[in-house]
């Protein structure tokens, strides 16, 4: 069972968590403060930037398609190594930058009917795994972040799929059960749910 969970809530971004404390088959317990995973760091405010700096991050992990890296940057962070390992196909991703013309532009996609979100993500989640682009991208990712001195904050655009699909790989690679990493992936529909309240 997962111990205290350590969420940051920042001013635009709500799904933000550190993965550390969850419990192994075993009974050890991931550190906390090594493996961050959240959503794109793009508005910052000034409170916002003295979360971001107490986390200590050494490796910032973007899952994000070149395009929305491009449009959406990450607040930049001194010494702080970026990552861009987009995890979707080409194609796929030049469908989304028809959506990218607001920073809100897929979730307001998703939300026009009752099937565009649930047929889109069962294509995205097949790629993750299917195509050479995904596989790269999360085995580059287990490589960064089996270095001991790295605190690695990794994200794509919500939080929520590229993102909480890294976080199971990297949970049930530790020996977490898979009804707590599950738990910890559909944590995201609670942090989710307060996006959509301020949208």
């Amino acid at each position: 069972m997962k111990t205290a969970m350590k969420v940051y809530e920042l001013s635009f971004q709500k799904n933000i968590r550190d993965i550390g404390g969850m419990v192994t088959k075993d009974g050890h317990h991931i550190k906390y403060g090594r493996l961050i995973r959240g959503s794109v760091l793009t508005k910052i405010d000034e409170s916002d930037e003295q979360i971001i700096k107490g986390l200590n991050i050494t490796d910032i992990i973007d899952f994000r398609s070149p395009d929305e890296f491009e449009y959406y940057p990450d607040f930049k962070l001194e010494g702080v190594r970026m990552h861009n390992l987009p995890v979707l196909s080409k194609k796929t991703n030049d469908e989304a930058r028809q959506r990218m013309k607001s920073s809100d532009g897929n979730l307001l996609w998703f939300l026009e009917d009752n099937t565009s979100g649930f047929d889109h993500l069962v294509k995205v989640y097949s790629e993750f795994i299917t195509t050479q682009d995904g596989i790269d991208a999360y085995k580059k990712f287990f490589e960064i972040i089996m270095n001991d001195n790295r605190v690695a904050y990794f994200h794509c655009s919500q939080g929520k799929d590229r993102t909480g699909f890294a976080a199971y790989l990297v949970e049930i690679a530790l020996g977490v059960s898979e009804e707590d990493a599950m738990n910890d992936y559909l944590y995201s529909n609670i942090a989710m749910e307060k996006r959509a309240e301020m949208m």
